[in-house]
């Protein structure tokens, strides 16, 4: 299996760390009873096209969301002696732009990232990541550091069971020393790439996350379902809550 596609899929597994640049949207989903958490499932598409040049290449990707916005990104990579470099910006369904730019270096089997974001407000965080191969088995660190500081760190790990398909493992260590994890599997087969992956947040919430890949020339399409499900701890608050607010009308 190509190591780009296997490295893209251990980055599936690798657990949303509590640092962003910019917030994301709440899950609103209702929850009834924490025996019995609701469910909600969301489908992610996106279609990247890679066009070669003389010095690299550039990556265009268009992603749609459950809820139909789209946003796009642009990225430009050029070849250098000993790996290479890159540069992009991503535009947002609201018009806000983000940029990032970076340095792959490659040394035998093991390959280092160093990379900036930018966010639309200005604030910058970096993501440095390292991976290493050897016979059947592939690790990866990535360290995030937000605009304030704050870092988090997963280890991901992925191990050869059979031809075209790899065990995958993450653990995302955050900036409060809470940790989430996932583990999950990558198989390639006639149809393209398959991932899915469960991850589990320090709340006991939990994502299973399936996704398959597929390429048609120089286009790659990847159709990704996220079936959410809140954790006691946070269902146990919003029926806490639901109380308190029905003793308050009985007042």
């Amino acid at each position: 299996m190509n190591v780009r596609c296997l490295i893209a899929g251990m980055m599936l597994l690798t657990c949303a760390a509590p640092l962003t640049l910019a917030a994301e949207p709440a899950n609103e989903t209702p929850v009834k009873a924490p025996s019995q958490p609701e469910s909600s499932v969301k489908t992610t598409t996106s279609t990247t096209t890679i066009e070669k040049t003389e010095t690299g290449a550039v990556k265009t990707t268009q992603v749609t969301g459950p809820n139909g916005n789209t946003s796009t990104s642009s990225t430009t990579v050029t070849k250098t002696e000993n790996g290479a470099t890159y540069s992009g910006s991503v535009t947002g369904p609201n018009g806000k732009v983000s940029t990032r730019e970076g340095t792959i270096t490659k040394d035998g089997n093991s390959v280092t990232r160093e990379g900036t974001v930018t966010g639309p407000n200005g604030k910058s965080g970096t993501v440095n990541a390292s991976t290493t191969k050897s016979d059947g088995q592939i690790n990866r660190q990535v360290t995030r550091i937000g605009p304030d500081g704050k870092q988090a760190v997963t280890q991901a790990s992925a191990t050869k069971v059979s031809r075209g398909t790899w065990n995958t493992s993450a653990t995302t260590t955050g900036p409060n020393g809470k940790q989430a994890t996932s583990a999950g599997s990558v198989t390639k087969n006639d149809q393209g790439v398959q991932r899915e992956a469960t991850r589990t947040g320090p709340n006991g919430g939990s994502a299973t996350i399936k996704e398959q890949r597929s390429r048609d020339g120089n286009s790659v399409t990847k159709n990704r379902e996220i079936d959410r499900q809140k954790g006691d701890k946070a269902a146990k608050k919003k029926n806490s809550g639901e109380k308190s607010k029905k003793r308050g009308k009985g007042k």
